[in-house]
């Protein structure tokens, strides 16, 4: 034969399988019958060897053994030689038959006998565990439940095969089958039974090799789902792996395709975080060998309570091979009512049976003891090796507690059982009937010792989470029995010796190389257990926990009280550092103790319990919150820590680090708040936070910062830092030259910002760092700007997050700070200087629909510069230093960031002395150290700082005054609340107030002192105080004051600017000390000490035309509205022409902000008579500005003559100074009264606190306004008050109450004077005001004259007679024209009164136009003859005299207009003249748009677009450098 090199190889490789496969497996005896000898040398009987035609040879190769004759009555049996198995295991039977028999009558099977022949038995049962075995179960001929095979299959060879029981065969010698043939009395005409190849395969026996733990040596079968692992959830097991690896092929559990129990993986399913193998009655699995009972484990949690009371479910079923009585051998572990065997009647809830009902079986007897929880059952042999001891979770009950709890029968029969088949969750004869999961299994085959028991235990008990003991059930009086942990090195890990009162709820983490623990969450599954920890974290499962113990032999075990968790009758105190702030904690009865058993840490840990478990404790309130409470010792007076637990999902979660041993309790920790600050040692203090999110890149940090000098280290004092070893996030700190530094990094490049000003130390100062979204840097001291820069962008870790020291790692904190930390703010955005400000002298709280508020100031206030700022959003954290609880400090902003204090009996916790804000300590003057509750620690409000080496007022300090506090200086605030006593304003300085005021104490403004409130700064209307302010009136008991009031008297708690009574209102200031009310008198004249003061010339003006008659009498009692004005004569201190004034006091709530009711309404042409309603002076300009709309925009003030000296109306001396945009005007009397007496004072710009004047109603009239913008720190003595309150002789200002800077005037003004023929004086003014306004008439530029005089002078402006006219750019050609009037004929005379701005150079004209006369009465005074009456048209006033040459300049003829069609400013240049430019301005000067032309053209277009409609002013340049303006309309 010719062999290829393909099939040669195919012929080895084949070779080689049969040499490996022999090696594998051995046939040890085969009969194939072929000749009768050797292992065909069976014992014969009826039975014969050769071929007969009944029998088929398809499927084997004759000769066979077969009957010889099929009789009646037949019992005969084929024997085999005595067959040698020593050196060999598992083995397998396998055989060919082929039968025709009666059915079950007559059969045939196969009998072993393991003693030569002396004894037989039956080999296997009916539907075994084989193949083709036995098929009917009672066949007549050979007995009562006889198994054999029987009946007529049809002329077929069949193949069996059976496992033999490795306790009879395995590395047995002696050993014999028969097959026995039996019939019994009738019918004989079948074929009969025919053999052929009979074979016994096997092993050779191989020494076994057990795990390496000692406590697992003669470990055969260990299954553990863990095995299971490829398989997914809920996926059917083919095989559960035995992890030992003994014998895989004969030792792994297999399903079946139909009853395949389920690999459960599951959060819901698992047992303690493990899975389990799932059997629900229908399940089961099968081993072919390795069942012993010297000591089998079983971890099992029933579907259903474990009950005498449910029928029995069979868990781990074993085999004794001798029994074939299938229905009667359950050997093996069984729970709930398991078997008859202990009596009628007996319950029993789990037992170890072997074989039948009449044979061994030992049971925990009651019909009051349930298991609805996992458990561990250990059956074991018993010590004298003749029976089985039971235990339940390491508990012999008998032996434990009462012998009653076990019962042992039929001790006689017991047997081993020794490498045997073994099914679970049914029995050999039963089917499935195993309701529950199975955890885990191990069989030995050597009785293991107590202590190896107990590390098995242990091993199985952390891993399941049970207790090995017995937990108390009160209702069935089952007491507690504590049991133990032992690792596998023998080390104790609990026991009721070391950790006696703790023996409840035990279970733990740990690994443990030796018995394969390494169970990293665990939870005890005792009732109301409540605990769960887990290595760094807690997953769904164990296996998804990937953290890792360092160590082999690192455990953390647990055990609590049998406690409930209900509230202890007194609370756990806590005192932080001293007795200055001592924190509350609700604590429960219950204590857990946790042991920490490593070689090194085991590092931190999660806890967790259900919320619903604290339901018994005190319901959360405010910022209390669950904590856990842990301590070194069981009654919590060393080293307490609290630690707080976190809402995750319907759980309470925290991190931890236990070490060593500690004791805990869960409660609800009560936030302690009160005003502290801390002091850090600069050695080792620090607040700890672990749980600090990522800021926003774009962000804020603040803080109030008293640095005491060096560190121990001399090195970087932190604030707040989020940066480790590595240059990453955030690190804000003070150098040790005192500098505030911010430094973080991008992971690459550090950043560093340094503050130009070094701190003084022992000081309070409030620093501020800012990174906004350009990554620009800016350090802000005192809420002042000191340095800015670039910055690099920052890269936030999960670091952890310390105040007053940097983290780097769990050995090494450093960095720390001296001194004292308070108020520290983290925002989520770049503050401005603005907010910065607003919120540094006072905490900040969540306000209304999540706001961030002042704590001072009200979140309502109109001028709230953090308004926009949310309290969830733009509030990263707060820790404002108040808030406490338990041993931490809390964030007040809500987010529960807790900072842990450390050994918190070490800190240094004191009263808040950081100004927030400033509080008043003691009577004393402003600047002193005694004024202010810890003064000697911070700089006095308001104070000048050198910030970056300049000079800088802090105009945003807060103060809350209780004390006599008195102020030699102007101030300036954000906020004063006054809230006792007097805050008394000397030296004529001002009290300026940017924000907000509240007064319940008083206010009292001495002399010329004034309160400044600025735009939007609000009065507080609940506030119950007063505001005092001197004020000087007229002494002359003829003349009349016109007063307004600054202050209000009708009472109000929630509105401000409510009216006056004169009585209420106003003082007798005579002692400014101690103002006294003033007796108001009839008649006519009233009278100083007492002062007393006639009501009869209390009159008001009413809004309508200027007659006399609208005056209104009213009384000391009569309502006024705020800013109406009344007249009052003085009290005749002063005899005429004597001048002395009379001090008054105004006292009441002050007026402030808008002020706009119809007591201050005008009606068209209409006069009213008002006043300043503030404490301060009022700005003329803002104020005609603010009302153009309303009023023609002149002021008129009364002046009565010091000369005056009577009551007559006649007789009166004095008359209206004039008030508007350009200037003022003095009075002249008026034709009604004397019209004697002089007075040369001009009304200044700023109107004094309580002054009246008129106001008079333009076109339209309308609503008359007051608001804090027209207010202005003017005192009465300056130059540009209102003289009408000045006194003859100005006292110098001190350098610190100055008052404001005013803008300078630079307007070009001529006043020109006209004496006429009785002597009187007129002044008129006019005023060069560029652009703001023109030619034509202007409202609050030019202002009507209103007493027009016998005598007298006015411009002629159109149909306005004119005291005051207000024009545009000075031109030279202009022409002014001048009425003059004369009660007589006779010489009156035309003057330059003064001269302000203008160029002396420029001539001034008065020209006749009778004779064409230019007059320079620049030169001199125009003097000239007037006839009686009035000449108009005559006269005007010019720059230029055109008789003087023919060159001059022509009047400018040139026209401009809005055209509304082609939307252009049209100008019409009739003269050609060059134009270069044009400028279109607002009213109020706002210049809205320019041209540059350079054009003559006789009509240019310029385009205008988006410009609102009305009034504006084209202003043209000529050549030349001549200007001409026009008012237009843009409609």
């Amino acid at each position: 034969m010719k062999v290829n090199k393909t099939t040669f190889k195919n012929l080895l490789f084949l070779i080689l399988l049969t040499v490996i496969e022999t090696k594998a497996q051995t046939t040890i005896f085969n009969a194939d019958f072929s000749t009768g000898t050797g292992n065909n040398a069976f014992t014969m009987g009826s039975w014969t060897r050769g071929n007969n035609a009944n029998f088929t040879t398809t499927g084997v190769t004759a000769p066979y053994l077969y009957l010889a004759g099929y009789a009646n009555n037949l019992n005969t049996s084929a024997i085999t030689p005595k067959i040698n198995l020593t050196g060999y295991e598992r083995l397998t039977l396998s055989l060919k038959f082929n039968y025709q028999t009666e059915l079950d009558y007559d059969g045939f099977k196969i009998l072993f006998s393991t003693d030569d022949g002396a004894t037989w038995n039956t080999l296997g049962k009916e539907s075994d565990q084989a193949v083709n075995w036995y098929t009917r179960t009672n066949v007549g001929a050979f007995g009562s439940n006889q198994r054999a095979w029987s009946g007529n299959p049809g002329n077929t060879w069949f193949s069996a095969s059976i496992d033999l029981p490795s306790q009879g065969f395995d590395n047995k010698d002696n050993i014999r089958f028969a097959i026995q043939f039996s019939s019994d009395s009738s019918n004989n005409s079948f074929r009969g039974v025919a053999i052929d190849d009979f074979k016994i395969i096997g092993y050779p026996v191989t020494a076994k090799t057990y795990p390496s733990c000692s406590a697992y040596d003669k470990l055969e079968i260990w299954y553990k789902p863990d095995n299971l692992s490829a398989l997914a959830n809920n996926a059917a097991i083919d095989i559960w792996p035995n992890a030992t690896g003994i014998n895989p092929d004969w030792t792994n559990a297999v399903g079946t395709s139909t009853t395949r129990p389920l690999y459960k993986n599951n959060a819901t399913s698992n047992v303690n975080f493990n899975p389990v193998v799932n059997f629900d009655g229908t399940k089961s699995l099968f081993s072919r060998q390795g069942f012993y009972n010297h000591d089998i484990f079983i971890v099992i949690n029933p579907g259903t309570p474990i009950s005498a009371a449910i029928a029995t479910q069979d868990v781990l079923m074993g085999d004794d091979y001798l029994e074939i009585a299938g229905n009667q051998d359950i050997t093996g572990l069984s729970v709930n009512n398991t078997s008859t065997r202990y009596g009628a009647g007996v319950p029993n809830i789990a037992a170890y049976n072997q074989g039948p009902n009449t044979k061994y079986g030992r049971a925990i007897i009651s019909n009051t003891i349930t298991y609805d929880r996992p458990v561990i059952f250990n059956a074991r042999l018993n010590a004298a090796g003749t029976g089985m001891d039971l235990f339940l979770d390491g508990v012999d009950l008998g032996v434990t507690l009462n012998p009653a709890l076990m019962s042992e029968v039929n001790v006689g029969t017991f047997k081993l059982i020794l490498n045997s088949r073994f099914w679970i969750g049914r029995s050999e004869y039963f089917g499935p009937s195993f309701n529950g999961d199975i955890l885990e299994i191990m069989m030995f085959s050597a009785r293991k010792s107590d202590t190896d028991r107990k590390k098995i235990e242990t091993y199985l008990g952390i891993k399941y989470g049970i207790n090995p003991g017995l937990f108390p059930v009160a209702a069935i009086s089952l007491p507690h029995v504590p049991g133990e942990f032992i690792a596998s090195d023998g080390t104790a890990l609990w026991n009721n010796t070391l950790h006696s009162g703790f023996t409840y709820n035990v279970s733990g983490i740990g690994r443990d190389d030796c018995t394969g623990l390494n169970q990293k969450q665990s939870k005890s599954i005792d009732p109301e257990s409540h605990l769960t920890i887990g290595l760094s974290d807690i997953y769904a499962t164990n296996a998804l926990n990937t953290n890792t113990f360092a160590n082999d032999g690192d455990y953390l075990i647990w055990g609590s009280t049998i406690d409930p968790l209900t509230t202890m009758a007194s609370p756990i105190e806590i005192n932080l550092g001293s007795t200055i702030v001592t924190t509350v904690t609700n604590a429960t009865n219950r204590t857990w103790k946790i042991v920490e058993k490593t070689i090194t840490d085991i590092g931190n840990v999660k806890i967790s319990i259900p919320a619903v478990s604290l339901a018994s404790l005190p319901a959360l309130s405010g910022n209390s919150d669950y904590v856990l409470i842990i301590a070194d010792d069981a009654n919590f007076t060393t080293n307490i820590e609290t630690i707080f637990l976190n809402a995750v999902s319907t759980n309470l979660e925290a991190i931890y680090n236990f070490n060593g041993t500690k004791y805990m309790k869960i409660g609800v920790a009560e936030e302690i708040i009160a005003s502290r600050h801390i002091k850090f040692d600069g050695t080792d203090d620090y607040v700890r936070f672990n749980d600090i999110p990522v800021v926003n890149s774009a962000f804020s940090i603040s803080a109030w910062v008293n640095s005491e000098g060096s560190n121990s280290s001399n090195n970087d004092k932190t604030i707040v830092s989020k940066k480790g070893s590595t240059q990453t996030s955030y690190h804000f700190l003070i150098d040790n030259t005192n500098k505030v530094v911010m430094r973080f990094n991008n992971g690459t490049t550090t950043s560093e910002i340094v503050s130009n000003t070094a701190l003084n130390s022992n000081q309070w100062r409030n620093v501020t760092f800012t990174l906004d979204g350009s990554n620009v840097g800016r350090l802000y001291i005192d809420g002042v700007l000191d340095v800015q820069t670039n910055m690099n962008a920052r890269t936030d870790i999960s670091n952890v997050f310390v105040i007053g020291a940097r983290y780097v790692n769990e050995s090494s904190t450093v960095d720390f700070f001296k001194g004292k930390l308070d108020e520290i703010r983290i925002w989520n955005s770049a503050l401005t200087a603005s907010e910065i400000r607003f919120v540094m002298n006072q905490e900040i709280e969540e306000g209304i629909g999540n706001t961030v508020s002042g704590k001072i100031i009200p979140a309502t206030i109109t001028k709230n510069d953090i308004s926009s700022k949310t309290w969830t959003s733009d509030i990263f954290a707060y820790f404002n230093l108040n808030n406490y609880i338990g041993t931490s400090l809390n964030d007040a902003s809500g987010k529960k960031l807790r900072g842990n204090l450390s050994n918190y009996t070490r800190y240094t916790i004191e009263e808040q002395t950081a100004p927030l804000p400033y509080v008043s300590a003691a009577n004393a003057t402003w600047d002193s150290s005694s004024a202010w509750t810890n003064g000697t620690e911070m700089y006095y409000p308001n104070s000048s700082l050198t910030i970056n080496s300049i000079p800088t007022k802090i105009d945003w300090n807060i103060i809350k005054t209780a004390h006599n506090v008195t102020s030699v200086s102007n101030k300036t605030l954000l906020a004063v609340i006054v809230d006792n006593n007097t805050l008394e304003i000397d030296n004529d300085s001002k009290l300026e107030v940017s924000h907000y005021l509240k007064i319940n104490g008083k206010i009292d403004l001495t002399g010329k002192s004034q309160l400044i409130q600025t735009t939007d700064s609000d009065l507080d209307p609940s506030g119950t105080g007063i505001l005092e302010r001197d004020q000087q009136g007229s002494g002359n008991l003829y003349n009349y004051n016109y007063w307004s009031s600054p202050v209000s008297t009708v009472v109000s708690a929630v509105s401000n600017n409510t009216g006056f009574t004169i009585a209420n209102a106003l003082k007798d200031g005579t002692n400014p000390a101690t103002p006294q009310s003033i007796t108001w008198v009839a008649g006519f004249n009233g009278s100083a000490n007492p002062m007393n003061i006639a009501r009869y010339w209390l009159f008001k003006f009413t809004n309508l035309t200027s007659e006399y008659a609208n005056w209104e009498q009213i009384n000391e009692n009569t309502v006024l509205q705020t800013a109406q004005a009344y007249t009052m004569k003085g009290s005749g201190i002063a005899t005429p022409p004597a001048i002395a004034t009379q001090n008054y006091v105004f006292s009441g709530k002050p007026n402030n902000g808008l002020i706009n009711h119809s007591g201050i309404q005008i009606g068209i042409n209409n006069i009213n008579l008002i006043g300043n309603p503030y404490p301060s002076a009022l700005d003329a300009n803002a104020f005609i500005t603010d009302n153009i709309g309303a009023i023609t925009g002149t002021l008129y003030f009364w002046e009565h003559y010091p000369s005056n000296n009577s009551h007559v109306l006649a007789g009166y001396q004095g008359g209206y100074a004039a008030r508007n945009l350009v200037g003022g005007t003095p009075p002249v009397s008026p034709p009604t009264i004397s019209g004697l007496g002089s007075s040369l004072r001009v009304p200044g710009r700023y109107i004094p606190v309580a002054l009246g004047f008129f106001v008079k109603g333009n076109l339209t009239g309308g609503q008359i306004i007051y608001q804090n913008s027209q207010r202005g720190f003017i005192k009465e003595d300056d130059a540009d008050s209102n003289e009408m309150f000045k006194t003859q002789t100005n006292l110098p200002n001190s350098s610190n109450s100055s008052d404001q800077q005013t803008t300078t005037d630079t307007f070009a003004k001529i006043r020109l004077g006209y004496s006429g023929t009785t002597n009187s004086h007129r002044q008129l003014l006019i005023g060069f005001m560029n652009e703001n306004a023109d030619d034509s008439h202007n409202l609050g530029y030019d202002g009507e004259i209103i007493d027009i005089q016998t005598d007298d002078i006015y411009f002629q402006c159109g149909n306005y007679n004119l005291v005051i006219q207000g024009v545009g750019y000075f031109n030279a050609n202009a022409s002014y024209p001048l009425t003059l009037k004369s009660s007589q004929a006779g010489l009156v005379n035309i003057m330059i009164d003064s001269l302000e701005n203008f160029d002396l150079n420029q001539p001034i004209y008065i020209h006749d136009n009778t004779n064409n006369s230019y007059h320079d009465i620049t030169a001199s005074n125009l003097s000239i003859m007037l006839p009686a009456g009035e000449t108009a048209n005559r006269f005007s006033l010019r720059f230029t005299n055109q008789t003087l040459s023919s060159n001059d300049i022509e009047t400018n003829s040139t026209l401009a207009f809005y055209n509304a069609d082609d939307e252009k400013i049209e100008i019409i240049n009739t003269k050609n003249q060059t134009i270069e430019a044009v400028t279109l301005f607002s009213i109020l000067g706002q210049k809205i748009n320019h041209w540059a032309i350079n054009s003559s053209e006789t009509n240019i277009k310029l385009p205008v677009k988006r410009v609102e409609t009305g009034i504006y002013i084209v202003k043209i340049k000529l050549d030349g450098n001549n200007y001409f303006s026009h008012k237009i309309i843009i409609e």
